[in-house]
């Protein structure tokens, strides 16, 4: 079985191209709205939102159900805002906060974490050189999961992580 993880994005083709030539990741099909991007095994798909958040039937409930829980983003008083960096410890230094309820991270889908990863060591430092300005660090060593991993954001402020196992794993 194959799978594809669809994400929400206002800025497809910046997104696109962000991941074409800093990740390296290839087109593996283009739709109306959607670009499904391939890098090995995994497969992501961005889905284009307009501003008033058409064309994501899917989604449309849980936005407003968000939005009824969090005051719909004009009650200040019940607004939660903070940085990825506050969030996570991962972070672009002057990264705009994101707010529940916000049109800003209400249509962009922007949680989570994407991690891509190879075999060799190298791999890792190769990415990092890529990313040093978005980095939140220079590669190390964890050893609770026994990586080698850095961690960076893409343009609309997505967690990516680089990594590779430091132990044999099962093939793909």
């Amino acid at each position: 079985m194959a799978g594809i993880v669809f994400l929400k994005t206002k800025q497809l083709e910046q997104v696109r191209r962000f991941y074409e030539d800093r990740v390296g990741m290839t087109v593996w099909l283009e739709q109306p709205g959607i670009a499904i991007l391939k890098h090995g095994n995994l497969l992501i798909g961005f889905h284009q939102q307009t501003e008033s958040g058409a064309g994501d039937e899917q989604t449309t409930e849980t936005q407003r159900t968000r939005n009824r829980t969090t005051g719909s983003g004009t009650d200040e008083g019940k607004r939660q805002c903070v940085t990825a960096t506050e969030k996570s410890g991962v972070g672009t230094p002057n990264a705009p906060p994101r707010c529940l309820g916000d049109s800003t991270s209400g249509f962009s889908d922007l949680d989570g974490l994407i991690t891509f990863f190879e075999q060799e060591r190298g791999f890792v430092d190769r990415m990092y050189e890529e990313f040093r300005e978005e980095a939140s660090g220079p590669p190390k060593e964890n050893p609770q999961y026994r990586i080698y991993h850095f961690f960076a954001q893409d343009p609309e402020g997505r967690k990516l992580e680089f990594q590779t196992f430091l132990h044999q794993t099962a093939p793909i």
